[in-house]
């Protein structure tokens, strides 16, 4: 019923599986969904209008854009199996974004965020 991921990749010289695995275990980061839905509902309170909608849409985002906060190393987080598709392809996507993250932090760019990722990908039509 959750889901635990590691926002990085490891080095085959970084050790045994059964070490890696204990990297699920270290700083995690227990994300509660009704945090962000309360955000969620501060930011759209008032919210009338597609143009309102649009315009707050945009300021959550460029601030997303703007914030050094990224995801955190070791993130476990709740599934919704019954809000899924038959094979998961939310969690499929989802998990795609992440490996995107890693791979490009592996290969030195840092500073690039998740967030970006997925702005990226929705301006490019993906």
């Amino acid at each position: 019923m959750r889901c635990r991921v590691v926002n990085r990749l490891f080095a085959a010289e970084e050790g045994s599986p059964d070490e890696l695995m204990k990297a699920l275990d270290q700083d995690v980061a227990v994300i509660d969904p009704r945090q962000a839905e309360a955000a969620y509902e501060r930011d759209f309170a008032g919210v009338r209008t597609m143009q309102d909608f649009e315009r707050v849409a945009a300021e959550r985002i460029k601030h997303k854009l703007a914030s050094k906060d990224d995801v955190p190393l070791v993130e476990d987080f709740p599934l919704a199996p019954e809000e899924e598709t038959p094979d998961f392809s939310h969690l499929s996507m989802a998990l795609r974004f992440y490996a995107a993250r890693a791979i490009e932090h592996w290969r030195g760019n840092t500073r690039l965020t998740l967030t970006a990722i997925i702005v990226r990908t929705v301006e490019q039509g993906a």
